[in-house]
């Protein structure tokens, strides 16, 4: 690869870290910016103002959120709206979203509203011919790392166009809390909460910065809907 390729490379990869706000888990919408397919959405954090990126949505200035972990990119430059952004935290969604207008009492029966509104049912999931169930790939990542994957699963999970690449949470109900998720990068669009098989190169031990790391990652999966 020419130097100076490699160079510009490194530099983008450079310019991105992943992590959270530490202002706090909730605010208040102070401005927002339709861009394309995502909302920009900016959160007062105790005092601190922080850029959200998520898919497009309709969200009213006022509003209270939940504020997520996000992936953040740095002097990220939004081609829609020809502005640079200092700082933008990509998320699936802000979450809890209430009405500036409504009172702190919720209605009787309200769930929490930082409850998972999704549940997943993965009962009907078999294994993809000659594939891996999600645990297997998990407990034979060393032998398969680098290998063509094929798995299916649930995207319960879907974050769009970070580095390049749609990022997904795949489950199957396989695995416990540290082998039950398989997180996938592909170019292909992915709804959540559909039923996709991804073929890919499994990898290991994947380490993106600032503490954000993958023991086990799936890259460029033609991901398929069924």
């Amino acid at each position: 690869m020419p130097t100076i390729r490699l160079s510009i490379i490194l530099t983008f990869i450079a310019s991105l870290t992943f992590a959270e706000p530490t202002a706090g888990n909730s605010g208040t919408v102070v401005a927002t910016e339709d861009g394309g397919s995502y909302t920009y959405v900016q959160l007062d954090l105790d005092g601190e103002k922080v850029w959200y990126a998520v898919p497009a949505t309709e969200i009213k200035v006022g509003e209270k959120v939940a504020a997520p972990a996000g992936m953040a990119m740095k002097n990220f430059y939004s081609k829609t709206l020809d502005r640079t952004f200092e700082t933008v935290y990509f998320a699936e969604s802000l979450t809890g979203a209430v009405s500036s207008e409504t009172s702190g009492a919720l209605p009787p029966g309200h769930p929490p509203l930082n409850a998972n509104e999704t549940s997943f049912d993965f009962a009907s999931i078999e294994r993809p011919e000659g594939g891996k169930t999600i645990v297997e790939i998990h407990q034979e990542a060393a032998a398969l790392s680098g290998q063509n994957v094929v798995v299916r699963g649930i995207a319960v999970k879907v974050t769009n166009g970070i580095m390049g690449k749609n990022w997904v949470h795949l489950r199957d109900g396989t695995g416990d809390a540290n082998s039950n998720d398989l997180t996938v990068t592909t170019p292909d669009t992915v709804k959540k909460g559909s039923m996709v098989t991804a073929t890919g190169t499994l990898a290991t031990n994947r380490d993106f910065g600032s503490g954000y790391k993958y023991a086990v990652l799936l890259e460029d999966a033609a991901v398929k809907s069924e």
